[in-house]
């Protein structure tokens, strides 16, 4: 296992440039890959900048008492930064929608800003050596510190059924963290590397991390199966994803596990009721009776787990990225039904920000449109620690020893990803 992450790099001759610690490195494989990287089949493409090739990194923290003004203005120098032709990569934290929404923010804690991209010319985009095959990592054990949060966690899902029951809100999305020791910094193509290898997913990006005297500095890396905005042209695209279960462990009993996925009236349900918040998210930014669904609650298979996607399109009645992240922020599957509400009920219970974890994940380039994932397989490097991130949908019908382990369960990619990262002397 020692030898399992270098051996997915492709073999190539390192040049001097490729010594170089990266600004940021986005990945993608299979039929909803970034839409700027090529290359068919299972092996992931990806592009990476140097950060001598980086023109500006762009790094944005909300003040409690101007949230939404703070927000309205981020957005403004991302639509600038994107309308001047750049190569634009970075995320958007959970936060930055809770703010247009003129919700609270959450806790104190402020170990990463609240929004980081940069920008380089497109011909500063390298191909990266990198090649992410699925590494089968054996399950890792829940940290305590996350184990510690079961009986909270179960309450908390208990809590949201009662309210749910008293017409409050329909479905929320109740999530978890862990923070663990992680003293040793970790380079942007090392982590993205680390999360493809234990969760295949279209898309991936790493940002951040040590600058070029090796100095140690936030690194945000995560993984997405879910496409949040994919705009081409005046055409925006969204593909919700509701619905989790384990792949079986023969063809049969995966046969059998999406069957059941896919007929599950709750699944359904869930899924269809985060279509309904998305199809009303976009008519806010599209030409009236534009907006239709394409594809409902199809079973979608992924290296671990079988989802439940659907897709939604409509026509965009402006160019702007802000009018559209304006309308769509946060993205309907991570906040809940309906979707303020729902994001109070999760203010009040979690009590903590969210930060990358449930923002968004994009990837702008002038002449291939731009691309925005929803960040749910989240590693945040710290101040020496990590932070992971997971969670699920709580509606009426919800058993909540069942949610808790489905939390569990979405957080082994990222505790496995951490795993392959310490094996190969980038933790302890």
């Amino acid at each position: 296992m020692g030898k399992l992450l270098s051996a997915l790099y492709a073999p190539t001759e390192q040049t001097a440039a490729d010594a170089l610690p990266w600004a940021w490195v986005a990945a993608g494989l299979g039929a909803h890959r970034w839409s700027i990287l090529a290359g068919p089949g299972e092996v992931a493409s990806a592009v990476g900048v140097h950060q001598q090739d980086a023109v500006a990194q762009r790094v944005r923290s909300l003040r409690r008492r101007h949230g939404r003004a703070d927000a309205e203005a981020l957005l403004a120098d991302l639509q600038a930064d994107v309308a001047a032709g750049w190569v634009v990569a970075g995320w958007l934290g959970y936060e930055v929608g809770a703010a247009l929404e003129g919700l609270p923010l959450g806790g104190e804690e402020r170990n990463v800003p609240d929004a980081m991209w940069w920008l380089c010319a497109p011909q500063a985009v390298h191909p990266v050596a990198l090649r992410p095959l699925f590494a089968g990592a054996a399950p890792v054990a829940t940290p305590p510190g996350l184990a510690r949060q079961s009986r909270r966690y179960q309450a908390q899902v208990d809590t949201i059924v009662g309210r749910i029951a008293d017409g409050e809100v329909y479905q929320v999305n109740l999530t978890a963290a862990t923070s663990l020791r992680h003293p040793v910094a970790v380079d942007a193509r090392a982590a993205v590397t680390a999360l493809m290898a234990a969760q295949p997913v279209p898309m991936a990006i790493a940002i951040g991390g040590a600058d070029h005297q090796g100095r140690r500095g936030e690194l945000v890396a995560a993984g997405s199966m879910e496409q949040f905005l994919r705009v081409a042209g005046d055409t925006v695209t969204t593909r919700p994803i509701k619905g989790t279960a384990p792949r079986g462990r023969s063809p049969a009993l995966d046969g059998m596990a999406r069957d059941a996925l896919a007929a599950s009236a709750k699944e359904r349900a869930e899924n269809t009721m985060i279509v309904d918040m998305a199809r009303n998210d976009l008519q806010r930014a599209c030409l009236s009776g534009s907006v239709h669904v394409e594809v409902l609650c199809q079973p979608a298979p992924y290296a671990t787990l079988w989802h439940l996607e659907s897709q939604v399109r409509g026509q965009l009645r402006s160019a702007s990225v802000a009018d559209l992240l304006r309308a769509t922020l946060p993205p309907a599957s991570v906040t809940g039904c309906p979707k303020v509400q729902a994001m109070h009920v999760v203010a009040q219970l979690e009590r903590r920000r969210r930060g990358p974890y449930c923002g968004t994940l994009f990837v702008a380039h002038p002449k291939h449109g731009i691309d925005f994932a929803v960040a749910i397989r989240t590693l945040v490097f710290a101040r020496g620690r990590v932070q992971i991130s997971a969670g699920a949908g709580i509606v009426a019908d919800s058993q909540p020893d069942q949610e808790w382990r489905e939390t569990c369960l979405k957080a082994q990619s990222g505790l496995q990803a951490l795993q392959l990262l310490r094996v190969q002397g980038h933790g302890d």
